[in-house]
C-alpha cells in the first residue's frame, strides 16, 4: 500500500496526474481507506480498549473495596469474571475478534487471582514468584491462542521474572562468582531471551506466515532488546558498577551488525533501522559525554552536541535514502 501511494503522488509530482484526481486515484488504488475499513478498526480498537478496561476494573473495584469484602466475595468477583472470560472464549471461538479479546482478559485475570491468593493468605513467596506462576498457568492458553498480544505478554511476564529473581536471590543467583552483580545478569538474560524470542518469531513468520506475519509484535522484541543492551553499553561508559568489564561492546556490535544483515540486507524494515540508528546515536552521545563532564568545558559540549546534530541528521538522511531505494524511487 505504501508503494501504491507513493507512486501515485510522484505521478501527480510529475504532471502525469492532475492534481484534482489525485484523492479520487488514491481511493481507487486502496491507499485512502473505506468505510468498512474504518468500521473493522473501529470495532478492533473499541474491543480491545473494552477488554483492557474490564481486566483494570477487576483489579480496581477489588483494591477499593478491599475492607469492605470478605475474602470469599473477592474470590468469587475474580474467580466469577475469569470463568466468564473463558466461556466467552469458547463460545466465540479463538478465531473471532471477541473470543481472542475474552481469553486475554482471562489471562490477565490469572494473575489477579494470582496475586490474590498472595494477599489473602500471606504465603509468604517472593514477588519473582507471582510472575513466574502467572506464566506457567496461562502457558497453555498462549500456546493454542495463535495470538501475537498474548504471546508478548507472556513474554513480559517471564522477563519481569527474571529481573525479580536476580534482585531477589542475587547471592544464589551469581555463586561464588561475584563477577557481575545481579541486576546486570537479569539484564543481559532479558536481552539474550528477546533476542532469541525475536529470531524464532521471524524464522517462523517468513515460514509460516498468518497471525506470526505481523510486524509489530518483532518490532515490539525489537525494541526491548535494544533498549536492554543499549542500556548496558551506558552502563559500561559511565562507569556505573565498577565490577564492570566493558565487555558489552561486543554483544552490541553483534546486535548492530545483526540488525543491519536482518533488516538492510535481507530484507528492508525502516522502524527497524530507525531504532538502530537511534541506539547508535544514544551510546555516540554517553561515549562523548562521560569526557566532557570529566575533563571538558563548554567548548566540548558544545562540540557534543554538534556532533549528535550531525549523527541524527546523517542517520535521517540514511534512512530517507533506503526508503526511496525500497520504493524504487531515484
Amino acid at each position: 500500500m505504501t508503494e501504491a501511494r507513493q507512486a501515485i503522488v510522484n505521478w501527480a509530482l510529475a504532471g502525469a496526474l492532475p492534481r484534482d484526481e489525485l484523492p479520487r486515484a488514491l481511493r481507487v488504488a486502496g491507499v485512502t481507506p473505506t468505510g468498512a475499513q474504518w468500521n473493522t478498526f473501529l470495532a478492533r480498537l473499541l474491543t480491545w480498549l473494552g477488554a483492557a478496561c474490564l481486566a483494570a476494573a477487576a483489579v480496581y473495584f477489588i483494591a477499593a473495596n478491599w475492607q469492605a469484602l470478605g475474602r470469599f466475595a473477592k474470590f468469587a468477583l475474580v474467580e466469577g469474571a475469569l470463568v466468564a472470560a473463558l466461556a466467552l472464549a469458547w463460545w466465540r471461538g479463538l478465531d473471532s475478534l471477541p473470543g481472542r479479546a475474552a481469553l486475554f482478559v482471562a489471562a490477565v485475570l490469572m494473575g489477579v487471582l494470582l496475586a490474590l491468593v498472595g494477599q489473602v493468605y500471606q504465603t509468604g513467596a517472593d514477588t519473582f514468584e507471582l510472575f513466574a506462576a502467572w506464566a506457567a498457568a496461562i502457558f497453555v492458553w498462549v500456546a493454542i491462542s495463535r495470538q501475537p498480544a498474548l504471546w508478548l505478554l507472556w513474554i513480559a511476564l517471564v522477563d519481569v521474572a527474571i529481573v525479580l529473581y536476580f534482585r531477589t536471590n542475587a547471592a544464589r543467583a551469581v555463586g561464588v562468582t561475584g563477577f557481575l552483580f545481579a541486576p546486570r545478569i537479569a539484564l543481559w538474560i532479558v536481552f539474550a531471551s528477546n533476542i532469541a524470542a525475536l529470531a524464532v518469531w521471524e524464522w517462523l513468520g517468513a515460514a509460516r506466515g498468518g497471525w506470526l506475519a505481523v510486524r509489530w509484535a518483532p518490532r515490539v522484541l525489537a525494541a526491548v532488546a535494544g533498549t536492554v543492551v543499549t542500556l548496558l553499553v551506558a552502563y559500561d561508559i559511565v562507569g556505573l558498577d565498577s565490577r564492570a568489564y566493558g565487555w558489552s561492546w561486543a554483544p552490541y556490535a553483534l546486535f548492530v551488525g545483526a540488525l543491519y544483515w536482518a533488516y538492510r540486507v535481507r530484507t528492508v524494515d525502516l522502524f527497524m533501522l530507525a531504532g538502530m540508528v537511534l541506539s547508535m546515536v544514544v551510546v555516540v552521545s554517553f561515549a562523548l559525554g562521560r569526557p566532557a563532564l570529566e575533563h571538558g568545558g563548554a567548548g566540548a559540549f558544545l562540540l557534543i552536541g554538534l556532533t549528535l546534530i550531525g549523527c541524527a541528521a546523517a542517520g535521517g538522511y540514511w534512512l530517507r535514502q533506503v526508503g526511496a531505494q525500497t520504493r524504487g524511487s531515484p
